[in-house]
């Protein structure tokens, strides 16, 4: 029985996915075009793209403070698939205040950043989700690039991690993809989503509310009509895929091993009959229920009312045209306006030698991010808030310059409470270190070391909480009464 869900199931998405294209010579010819900007192989990259925001409206819509009100960006850049290299530098403006180039490299290595314009964004993103002074701020991109030293670039992605496997599988399903692509083309040859239109030699797709709702009721209204010889052809194209993801899939939801594909085109062909008709009712159910939210449909068609969004694509020489628009509104307010267009332009791209850049990890670029911040900002007073049947506590912390709320994991051993060393002690702007040979953390405070005995559970030191009381801390311990306890930790010395 399961089986025949899955395959039902997928039946419906295979259909409708297909649908959503639409294969009239007008959307065939912008499908044409994609693929080609799709499959460039060298090419240089020029683009914009201005964001707006109504900060009023946003918030009045959601109840949460908007901080950013416009973005523009400008970039530039160059790809060389057949090299594995990419470098692409945006310029990027947020309300007015300008940050440092950002450049994204890819290599053979993996994917980076430029450290320069990754340390401009942070900076940036602190001063939004802070309170932190100007003057806090200057030392905190101070001593983050002194503690990054010659480190160039950030590494978001090592490709020697990613396995052969999945490689593979990332290949194969591109592989499907093409298949599925074509095969969508002839069976939905004669099906228009009445979306994509012609603009001088540009084609143009365009989706509003309305149309959006047309195009699920067109949707429905083809698959009524070719049900049977959409299902024909699916059965058919299915053998196309043995030995790829697609058979993986059936061999993982079905229990299959196999000839997991054979087996399955026989059951189709066997009990078409019993498919069909499950998939016919499955539309007269999905019809039923539009037709009965058609009145809140149509609410939300006019509370979205002028809301657009159009993406043209056009081919000049040797030059790619992207331009997309889109227009929010709701209940006739502007939310949202975005502006943006990329120009891809064919020319051979030689790939500079990028072998010997200097780079951190962005692990240990975050939390290097994370122990600096405490550093030049510390905390002076938390809150720890954590009931015994969870490894999970909540701490409301009062820093020099603002406050956060944040969580982090605990323990209870023999009736008594272990917290993280490091997270603790780097809140309050300790420095940690840890002795592999002595296997034990260790706290230095200018010439003085203090050894920090605890209980290492995955990897990280938790002590008992009164152990903090050797570092100088204060510390009170509240039961409400209501199966929360509180934790009161102070930091009163002076380093």
């Amino acid at each position: 029985m399961r089986i025949k869900k899955v395959l039902s199931l997928l039946l419906m998405i295979v259909m409708v996915t297909m649908c959503f294209t639409g294969c009239s010579s007008t959307e065939l010819n912008y499908l044409n075009l994609a693929n080609e900007v799709s499959e460039l192989k060298s090419f240089k990259i020029d683009g914009s793209l201005d964001l707006n925001m109504s900060k009023e409206v946003l918030e009045e819509l959601f109840g949460e403070s908007v901080y950013v009100k416009n973005v523009k960006v400008d970039l530039t850049g160059e790809v060389s698939v057949d090299n594995k290299y990419m470098s692409i530098v945006p310029k990027i403006v947020i309300d007015d205040v300008v940050l440092s180039d950002c450049e994204v490299l890819m290599t053979e290595k993996g994917l980076f950043v430029d450290r320069e314009g990754l340390v401009s964004l942070v900076r940036y993103v602190a001063k939004v989700n802070t309170v932190m002074s100007d003057e806090t701020l200057n030392l905190f991109e101070e001593t983050l690039n002194k503690e990054l030293g010659t480190y160039a670039y950030i590494q978001l992605t090592d490709f020697s991690d990613i396995e052969i496997e999945d490689a593979n599988m990332i290949t194969e399903m591109m592989e499907v993809s093409e298949i599925f692509e074509d095969f969508s083309k002839e069976i939905l040859k004669d099906f228009d989503s009445n979306m994509v239109t012609r603009d001088g030699n540009a084609y143009v797709i365009t989706m509003t509310p309305e149309n959006a709702f047309s195009l699920v009721k067109n949707i429905l209204s083809y698959l009524e009509k070719n049900i049977e010889s959409i299902y024909d052809s699916v059965v058919n194209i299915l053998p196309t895929f043995k030995g790829t993801v697609v058979e993986e899939m059936f061999v993982t939801e079905s229990g299959l091993e196999d000839n997991a594909i054979d087996f399955v085109v026989e059951d189709l062909t066997t009990n078409k009959e019993l498919y069909v008709l499950s998939l016919k009712e499955g539309l007269l159910e999905v019809n039923k229920e539009i037709l009965d939210e058609n009145e809140n449909i149509e609410e939300v068609i006019d509370f979205l009312k002028g809301t657009k969004v159009t993406s043209s694509l056009e081919k000049k020489g040797n030059k790619y045209i992207e331009k997309d628009t889109a227009v929010v509104k709701v209940d006739s307010k502007e939310v949202v306006n975005i502006v943006s267009e990329i120009i891809y332009t064919t020319i051979d791209i030689k790939a500079k030698d990028y072998s010997g850049i200097t780079y951190i990890s962005i692990d240990d670029f975050t939390s290097l991010v994370d122990r600096i911040q405490y550093k030049v900002n510390p905390v002076e007073y938390m809150e720890i808030q954590y009931y015994n049947y969870s490894n999970s506590a909540s701490a409301e912390l009062a820093r020099k310059e603002g406050t956060e709320t944040t969580y982090f994991e605990y323990r209870i051993i023999e009736d008594r409470i272990y917290l993280p060393l490091r997270k603790i002690c780097e809140y309050f702007g300790e420095e940690v270190y840890w002795d592999n040979e002595e296997h034990k953390a260790y706290i230095i405070r200018g010439e003085e070391k203090i050894d920090m005995t605890g209980t290492i559970i995955n990897d990280r030191t938790f002590i008992k909480m009164r152990d903090f009381e050797k570092l100088g801390y204060t510390l009170d311990w509240k039961d409400t009464g209501t199966g929360m306890y509180i934790v009161d930790i102070h930091k009163n010395i002076n380093k």
